[in-house]
């Protein structure tokens, strides 16, 4: 049985701040990507990842960190990191195009409706 490789991706930073509180301009895009394992074959994909990511988005600064890690450091809690998506090894472009929309969206200011 083979073993899909997956990883998930989560926001943070001031580019992610809670709806409510004043929206500051971020000059970054603070990107969290949470792998399975520390095993080569997970590291490996997740570097895989990082890369695709920091070739497709724009001023992104992205942190790795592995199951076992983020549980011991509570960073997602800690952060207050907002979960984008997944991205699995069978269908890594799909889901890399998700993501992107997704940021896009983020970017994209808001039209107030009066």
């Amino acid at each position: 049985m083979a073993v899909t490789r997956s990883v998930a991706v989560y926001g943070f930073g001031s580019a992610f701040a809670k709806i409510g509180t004043p929206k500051i301009v971020a000059n970054d895009v603070d990107l969290l990507i949470l792998h399975q394992g520390v095993n080569l074959d997970s590291c490996r994909f997740a570097i895989a990842c990082k890369r695709y990511l920091q070739d497709s988005v724009t001023y992104a600064h992205i942190t790795m960190l592995s199951n076992t890690e983020e549980k011991h450091c509570q960073f997602i809690k800690t952060a207050q990191a907002v979960r984008l998506g997944t991205i699995h090894e069978a269908c890594i472009g799909g889901d890399l195009k998700l993501l992107q929309r997704a940021l896009r969206l983020l970017a994209s200011p808001c039209k107030s409706h009066d």
